[in-house]
């Protein structure tokens, strides 16, 4: 290389290694073609290198370098995807190139640099065969659809976070979306990802409705997930409008709008969106919480009867439905088959590597231990559940943990420690907006009053109880078990007949009558 071109070469580059590189590529190419390279022939802005460089390049090879700079990764069969009568020659030869990178860790194990990828666009305005926009959509279309076909009921969640976050960004940068995007979406909320989505997804609101209303679904997430309910609920309002009826994508922002609604302590119109999403995309995840729903308002054997002839769609779904049937066991103080569907569902998640879920589980553990007055079984499902909680946070779950602390001091004989605890559940649950916080606090200050002889305390704090409840449409149960420590088994059984005790009024509120005369 003659010394003139070398240093035109070293002073456009300013030591970035890819300007060297293709600027020596360019060297090379000029020589095979038997021309004798001139100093003029170097040097300027990267686009200008870049666009020599697309240049050089055979034509099926240029618009393989055009596709590969419409996402972040790519592999041979993708490439193939968005060019289908490019030949497998000129693609094999195209990824041998020196300015891809390879890493096995991806499922796409390709990339162009990410200079080379923002720089072709540009210089694509000044050569003769460039691409239009309209030509980046198609090829998008066709990217995204063949990420899509990856992606069956077997694909773990490596795979699926990976596709899903390259066929987030061609849907954001190119105006395309498929309908996969949706499931994929749900599939990784659900395994508790929600986090590491949230990170990948442009935070500029560009792109095609159905992308915005997922950005939206993920945000609410984000949003209910770390304490503020109400905002997911304002948020997911209207979100869906403008988007095809009944889509996946117009599903999913609804899915995610009950939950908030639910998270909000609206169980009644939580329930009215499952009912209306039975049979559509996601009827299993709607028939979950419906199930739930019967749990709340106290229709434990209907909702048992469900919960054990619902099929699990994977581990994630196993893994809730365990939970949901130690809840219905857990309020029919039937805690010791509690204790062994949460132990159930938190070797699950270990074995899966679901911390979200892990987390729960264990939360739910320390609310069953607590009515023995387990002090330190609780504190170690406690300590456990919050390393998590500060790994994948859900401060639902924290007022959970506080609650079940309370409880656990008041039946163990501390009751300064419990009242404590009980403004700490109070507190945690005004910070977030939690409102069903408040039923545990109370149930947990009331078993404290009734353990120290604060008989008109308990009385005023069980009104309080029952006001709340029946206004949330779910949680009534709490009184007829709070009644049964505060007047006695006989009374608590008449208090609300609606509630469907697993073995009886009489019998299960005898078991929690027990949890006040333990000490």
């Amino acid at each position: 290389m003659p010394v003139e071109v070398r240093r035109r070469i070293i002073a456009g580059g300013q030591g970035l290694p890819l300007y060297l590189d293709l600027s020596v590529s360019h060297f090379v190419a000029l020589l095979a073609r038997g021309g004798q390279p001139s100093a003029a022939d170097f040097g300027g802005t990267f686009t200008a290198v870049a666009t020599r460089s697309i240049r050089d390049l055979p034509r099926e090879e240029r618009d393989l370098v055009r596709t590969a700079a419409l996402t972040d990764r790519v592999g041979a069969d993708l490439l193939r995807a968005g060019q289908p009568n490019v030949s497998d020659g000129s693609v094999a030869r195209f990824l041998r190139r020196p300015f891809l990178t390879h890493d096995d860790a991806y499922a796409l194990p390709y990339a162009l640099h990410a200079a080379l990828r923002h720089a072709i666009r540009e210089a694509d305005r000044s050569l003769p065969d460039g691409w239009s926009d309209r030509d980046r959509s198609e090829v998008a279309a066709r990217l995204l659809a063949w990420l899509g076909e990856r992606l069956g009921s077997s694909a773990d969640r490596v795979t699926i976070a990976q596709v899903l976050e390259s066929g987030l960004k061609l849907s954001a940068e190119h105006g395309v979306f498929a309908d996969w995007i949706a499931r994929a979406t749900q599939r990784l909320v659900e395994a508790g990802q929600w986090s590491e989505l949230g990170a990948v997804l442009p935070a500029e609101r560009a792109g095609t409705p159905e992308y915005r209303a997922v950005l939206a679904a993920v945000r609410g997430v984000q949003l209910r997930r770390t304490g503020h309910a109400a905002e997911a609920v304002g948020l997911l309002h209207g979100v869906g409008e403008g988007l095809p009826q009944g889509s996946p994508t117009a599903q999913l922002v609804q899915i995610h709008l009950a939950h908030a609604l639910r998270n909000h302590g609206d169980y009644t119109k939580a329930a009215e969106i499952y009912r209306a999403l039975l049979g559509g995309e996601f009827d299993a995840v709607a028939r979950y919480w419906l199930c739930d729903y019967d749990y709340l308002n106290g229709r434990f054997g209907a909702a048992l009867d469900s919960l054990r002839k619902q099929r699990s769609r994977g581990p994630e779904d196993e893994g809730e439905r365990l939970r949901l049937i130690g809840h219905v066991w857990r309020v029919n103080a039937r805690f010791d088959e509690a204790r062994a569907a949460y132990a159930e569902a938190i070797d699950l998640a270990r074995r899966e590597g679901l911390a979200a879920a892990e987390a729960k589980a264990l939360a739910n553990l320390a609310q069953t231990a607590c009515w023995a007055g387990e002090v330190d079984a609780v504190a170690d499902a406690a300590t456990r559940a919050r390393d998590l909680l500060d790994l994948v946070p859900n401060p639902v779950e924290l007022v959970k943990i506080r609650s079940a602390e309370a409880v656990a001091h008041a039946v163990a004989g501390d009751a300064g420690a419990a009242v404590e605890a009980v403004g700490g559940t109070r507190r945690l649950a005004d910070g977030i907006g939690y409102r069903g916080g408040h039923n545990l606090a109370d149930v947990a200050q009331i078993l404290t009053g009734v353990l120290g002889g604060d008989h008109d305390g308990v009385r005023r704090t069980r009104a309080e109880l029952d006001a709340r409840t029946r206004r949330s449409g779910g949680n009534t149960y709490w009184v007829p078990i709070v009644t049964s420590w505060i007047e006695g088994v006989p009374q608590a059984t008449e208090h609300d007949p609606r509630v469907e005790w697993i073995d009886g009024a009489a019998v299960a509120l005898g078991r929690w009558a027990e949890v006040a005369t333990r000490r």
